[in-house]
């Protein structure tokens, strides 16, 4: 169960406007290397920043809009192997028939302008999980890079979202804006790709007391493989006794 992906990102290519496989690809992701994994099932994230009008010279909300339209495309061109998940009984049957799920989920809603009345919409088609941010400080949140809390917007964000069933994912936010959660959270938090701050002392990883935070809220926190957060030279030892203790 791999809670992020930017896969569908990348199946766009360096013009943003390309028509990647998800079959079948040279990416990290693709079906015919996933269908060993039984019951395999895959969170694909859109994700936007408003840096990206400066990096790719093409808007936030049409990359959002490209990466959705991909994801449906290849899904369909694929039923036969994967199915988008709108619950946990949807993975269930899938897994059952043999079949994959896909998890729609959002990282940095900069692509539908930060805007909670559309987090509705965005329910109905499938999005099951996202984020307040990325790495920059928007009108709902600081992140780990710049600091700051939540805004009111971004309570009504997190109120609106958790009202409609879906989690909210505190990967890329800052320690500030963590504990903001924390304090107004009426349902289970998560953390998609954020490892050990104490193995890795990275901004983007989390405390123990994070950790703890939202084991309390029946929340789940998922590995994240980038070197850069993964620590200089980490032993595998080193990091099972750091998790096992702390489970402990």
């Amino acid at each position: 169960f791999d809670l992020h992906c930017d896969t569908a990102l990348a199946l766009l290519g360096e013009s943003m406007n390309e028509a990647g496989s998800l079959r079948k690809n040279e990416l990290h992701i693709d079906l015919e290397r996933a269908k060993e994994y039984p019951g395999y099932c895959q969170c694909f994230a859109c994700f936007t920043t408003p840096m990206m009008e400066e990096w790719y010279k093409v808007t936030p909300t049409l990359i959002f809009e490209r990466e959705l339209v991909t994801i449906q495309r290849e899904l369909d061109k694929n039923a036969d192997l994967m199915e988008i998940a709108y619950s946990a009984q949807d993975i269930e049957n899938h897994r059952i028939s043999g079949k994959m799920s896909a998890v729609l989920t959002i990282e940095g809603p900069a692509g539908f302008g930060f805007d909670p009345e559309l987090l509705e919409n965005l329910y109905q088609i499938g999005f099951r999980i996202s984020t307040l941010g990325w790495n920059e400080k928007n009108i709902l949140t600081g992140s780990h890079v710049t600091g700051g809390g939540l805004t009111d917007q971004g309570r009504a964000f997190v109120k609106l979202a958790q009202e409609l069933g879906i989690l909210i994912d505190v990967s890329h936010i800052s320690d500030e804006g963590f504990w903001d959660i924390m304090k107004i959270t009426e349902a289970p938090i998560i953390a998609t790709h954020s490892n050990s701050r104490t193995i890795c002392g990275n901004s983007r990883n989390l405390t123990d007391d994070m950790f703890r935070a939202i084991c309390n809220t029946d929340g789940v926190a998922g590995f994240n493989l980038c070197a850069d957060f993964v620590g200089t030279n980490p032993t595998v030892d080193t990091a099972c006794d750091h998790i096992f203790h702390f489970l402990e």
